[in-house]
């Protein structure tokens, strides 16, 4: 990890964000990786990147459309233990028909908004969610 005056993390490559809400000037991400329409899904050289915005003891784990620029999961577990994020990683397995263990939650795990890095390769056209095109 690398610290940048207290104003923010650089963690495996990923933009965090730094005072007021903006991201790091020096470290925003090529418009090509975040395409507009898509900005729940990010491309980058290790995989994909999902960005999520959880909702926790629900009825069923489903899709339940877009949170501002999130798309929004419900999910059964509860935010006790890891349950919901347990949850959320074997929903999204089974969505594109990969092992849990080739998810890893790489930002957020105790929040709600969460990102998940997706194995290269994965293929989008079996979940029905929109493709990002190829950078």
């Amino acid at each position: 990890m690398q610290f940048h005056k207290g104003v923010g993390i650089i963690q495996r490559g990923v933009s965090r964000i730094g005072v007021g809400g903006e991201p790091l000037q020096s470290e925003r991400l090529p418009p090509s990786t975040r395409p507009q329409g898509l900005t729940f899904i990010e491309r980058t050289g290790r995989g994909l990147l999902l960005h999520v915005h959880v909702v926790p003891g629900a009825a069923k784990t489903e899709i339940a459309g877009m949170h501002g620029d999130r798309l929004k999961i419900r999910v059964k577990g509860a935010a006790v233990e890891g349950a919901a994020n347990r949850e959320l990683l074997r929903f999204l397995a089974d969505l594109f028909e990969v092992g849990p263990s080739y998810l890893e939650i790489v930002r957020g795990a105790s929040d709600r908004r969460k990102t998940v890095r997706l194995p290269p390769g994965v293929d989008l056209d079996a979940t029905g969610l929109p493709q990002p095109p190829r950078g």
